[in-house]
């Protein structure tokens, strides 16, 4: 509550609050999007969501295959909000292109998504001539910060993303949600 009157007391209109992840504490639950949604409406101003590591079940797996059922209170939660069903998508606002990429930090997440990367590629050169600020969960960096070593993405994906999102020089800013803990790290994440 007291979260929300601070927004509300803001002195100007935000165009759109991004949450990028841990919108719930339990997993996914879907009682808990619920309460969270009734707090975001209550900011008056429009939300959008990238999706994390506590919007699904802790142990939820993506092999063999490709399985989206451990989504479905993340994205009946994201419709309820803002009308959108999506864990990747894009978007203009003014001279600005943004982009919101998943990350649930699940095992073989990205294996069963390859094409994710193939769409922020595309995504990224079509829109090459605007100023781009990509929205995820989990910071693209550091490596060799002991907690955050097991607690963000492998090596690999963190590779592929830097490689596409220096590719057209259009990335001005990634922003992050996800070090929570401990505090020192996410200083020096910050």
């Amino acid at each position: 509550e007291e979260s929300v009157e601070l927004v509300r007391r803001i002195n100007c209109k935000p165009k759109f609050n991004m949450v990028v992840g841990d919108i719930t504490d339990d997993w996914g639950a879907s009682e808990d999007f619920v309460k969270m949604n009734e707090f975001f409406k209550k900011t008056g101003i429009p939300v959008l969501f990238s999706i994390g590591n506590h919007e699904t079940k802790l142990r939820l797996s993506f092999d063999p295959g490709y399985n989206m059922e451990g989504f479905n209170n993340y994205l009946a939660a994201q419709k309820q909000i803002n009308g959108l069903d999506k864990l990747l998508y894009s978007f203009n606002l003014g001279q600005w292109h943004f982009v919101a990429w998943p990350d649930p930090l699940r095992k073989g997440f990205f294996e069963s998504h390859p094409h994710y990367f193939d769409w922020l590629e595309r995504d990224l050169e079509k829109y090459k001539d605007r100023p781009t600020m990509i929205f995820q969960h989990v910071p693209i960096h550091p490596v060799g910060i002991t907690p955050l070593v097991n607690y963000s993405e492998s090596i690999p994906v963190k590779k592929e993303l830097l490689k596409i999102f220096t590719r057209y020089g259009n990335v001005k800013y990634v922003l992050s949600g996800h070090v929570h803990i401990p505090v020192k790290a996410s200083f020096k994440t910050a």
